[in-house]
C-alpha cells in the first residue's frame, strides 16, 4: 500500500511539473506570423507587446497541435498547420513545418537557415542541433545538405557551381561571411543573381 502511495505521489509531482513547464513554455510567444508574407514583412498578429491582455499558448511540449490566444474576453484557436510561425520574447523567429518548430537563424536573408535541438540527448551530453534550410520563406524546410541545396536551386546553375567550388562538405554550409554580414550561402546566391543578369 505504501509503495502504491509513493508511486502515485511521484506521478502526481511529475504531472504538476509537466503542467507548470508547459504553462511557462506556452507564454513565450510575442506574436504570430500567420503567413510567410507576414514573416517577410515582420507583421505580427496578436502581438503581446501591443495588447497587454493578450496571451498566446503554443503548447510546444504537449501533444496538442493548436495555438490558443486569449485577448481580453475573446479566445481564438488556430491549428499550427495554418500558422506560419511566431516570434518569442527573446526576439527569435520560429517556423512551424510538418509538426516541428524550427528556430530561424537568419530571418533577414533569402535562404533561411533553421536549427532544431536534436532529440535523444542525455544529461551528460552537450546539446546538439540539426540544421535545415528553405529556398525562401515560403518553400519547404529541408535538411541542410549540399545535395538538397543543389536540387532546390537546380534552376540556377551559377549558384550550384558556386556551391561546389566554395564548400567541401555539409559542415561548411553554415559559414558566416563577416565581410558581408550574412551567411556565405546567401552572399553566393546574390553573386549568382548578378552573374545571371
Amino acid at each position: 500500500m505504501k509503495t502504491n502511495r509513493n508511486c502515485l505521489t511521484r506521478i502526481f509531482i511529475a504531472l504538476i511539473v509537466t503542467v507548470c513547464y508547459n504553462s511557462l513554455q506556452a507564454q513565450k510567444a510575442q506574436g504570430l506570423y500567420m503567413l510567410a508574407s507576414d514573416f517577410i514583412s515582420h507583421k505580427l498578429s496578436f502581438s503581446t507587446n501591443e495588447h497587454t491582455h493578450c496571451k498566446i499558448k503554443l503548447h510546444n511540449l504537449s501533444i496538442r497541435s493548436n495555438i490558443k490566444i486569449t485577448r481580453g474576453d475573446s479566445v481564438f484557436q488556430f491549428s499550427k498547420d495554418s500558422v506560419y510561425g511566431f516570434k518569442d520574447h527573446e526576439g527569435i523567429s520560429h517556423r512551424f513545418f510538418n509538426k516541428t518548430v524550427y528556430a530561424i537563424i537568419n530571418p533577414d536573408e533569402t535562404i533561411l537557415l533553421y536549427r532544431v535541438l536534436a532529440a535523444g540527448k542525455t544529461k551528460y551530453e552537450a546539446e546538439t542541433y540539426g540544421y535545415y534550410f528553405s529556398k525562401d520563406a515560403a518553400s519547404p524546410v529541408l535538411p541542410l545538405r549540399m545535395g538538397e541545396l543543389e536540387r532546390s536551386f537546380s534552376d540556377n546553375n551559377v549558384f550550384v557551381d558556386f556551391l561546389e567550388v566554395h564548400f567541401k562538405n555539409d559542415g561548411e554550409l553554415l559559414e558566416f561571411d563577416q565581410n558581408h554580414k550574412m551567411y556565405k550561402l546567401n552572399h553566393l546566391l546574390q553573386l549568382s543573381k548578378i552573374k545571371n543578369n
